[in-house]
């Protein structure tokens, strides 16, 4: 592998010799022996040069490759809250999701991609994604919606969207009144 090419924080990897099981297998990390480790194949769950030596049965010649490990940073996500005014207290608005999107990625910008679901089942199957997350109803008040966010190696991690309506009522104000007073009378002055 290459630092372009890296597997995934936290997943497991199993390098496969694909040769016979009755060959005599030892496993190295970073050139120390791995206990216990006998089988044609090995999982890996952490970074290193992994190296493996066969000795061929019924002969004695041995063969031996390697080959280095790279994993992406861990993907560390945000709880992100959105709040919007409801103008006719029903508790549904229009939302902007993605005026959070930073807000969600951290501010880490190593990670690209943020998509919006209705639920984590359909945000870790990538299925029914929200299509126009700039102009998203909400269906319930108080609505958590589930974020699918990823690093430039396709690698994925999940948060929530909690979606408020505020209720809060402006009462109506006092106009504020004053002259026109430069030379051109048009109705317009600052305020």
């Amino acid at each position: 592998l290459t630092s372009s090419n890296p597997l995934c924080f936290g997943e497991r990897f199993t390098i496969d010799t694909k040769l016979s099981a009755s060959y005599t297998y030892k496993w190295y990390k970073n050139d120390v022996l791995i206990p216990l480790a006998t089988s044609p194949s090995y999982t890996v769950t952490d970074a290193g040069n992994y190296k493996v030596k066969v000795t061929l049965s019924p002969s004695i010649c041995t063969a031996e490759d390697e080959i280095e490990i790279e994993y992406a940073p861990e993907i560390v996500l945000a709880r992100g809250t959105l709040v919007q005014c409801d103008d006719d207290s029903d508790g549904l608005s229009i939302f902007d999701l993605t005026k959070v999107d930073s807000i969600l990625k951290n501010n880490d910008p190593k990670l690209v991609k943020v998509e919006y679901f209705n639920s984590l089942t359909e945000a870790q199957g990538g299925i029914n994604p929200i299509l126009n997350p700039k102009t998203y109803r909400n269906t319930v008040p108080n609505q958590v919606l589930h974020a699918k966010v990823s690093n430039t190696f396709g690698c994925a991690e999940y948060t929530t969207l909690r979606l408020v309506v505020a209720y809060n009522s402006i009462s109506p104000q006092n106009p504020i009144e004053t002259c026109d007073l430069d030379e051109k009378q048009d109705g317009f002055t600052q305020f």
